[in-house]
């Protein structure tokens, strides 16, 4: 189980973004991420190959491919990529999550270590987990279908 407080230890003992990555990588491939916040630090350092790594080296463990996951997958084959992941729920988080990643690797992490020196969490936002999005399409679902509900009751 990785904290946010884990991965900044990591951060602020680390000066070369490469290191940092490759650290992260190495935690998480018999860890897990304990909560959003936690995983989407990782996802601000983290690129599309980087990821890649990250859930290859998960499968070679035997733990579900999603870092929020630590469910353990019995047999995946390398050759299939949703057999990777406990569920194809968590195979459709990790692709959603792989389509915002950037192309290429992150070389400046002074800004990153700044906001975690100055007890500031990173900025999170520009990341949104398939799980995030889901929750807001089910709470404005369901706002509009009581909205539309009490309009259809005053209109009687």
């Amino acid at each position: 189980m990785t904290s946010l407080y884990d991965l900044g230890q990591i951060i602020l003992c680390t000066a070369d973004s490469s290191a940092i990555v490759s650290q992260f990588i190495k935690t998480l491939t018999t860890s897990y991420c304990i909560d959003i916040d936690t995983f989407k630090t990782v996802l601000l350092l983290l690129n599309n190959s980087d990821y890649d790594l990250l859930v290859r080296e998960r499968c070679r463990n035997g733990i579900c491919g999603y870092p929020l996951c630590n469910v353990n997958i019995p047999a995946p084959n390398r050759l299939i990529p949703f057999t990777w992941y406990c569920n194809d729920y968590h195979f459709d988080c990790s692709q959603f999550v792989l389509t915002q990643l950037r192309k290429f690797p992150i070389y400046d992490v002074s800004l990153l270590q700044k906001d975690l020196t100055d007890g500031e969490l990173a900025n999170t936002a520009s990341i949104t987990l398939f799980e995030e999005y889901l929750r807001d399409k089910v709470w404005d679902n369901d706002m509009d279908s009581v909205t539309t509900s009490m309009n259809m009751f005053r209109m009687r």
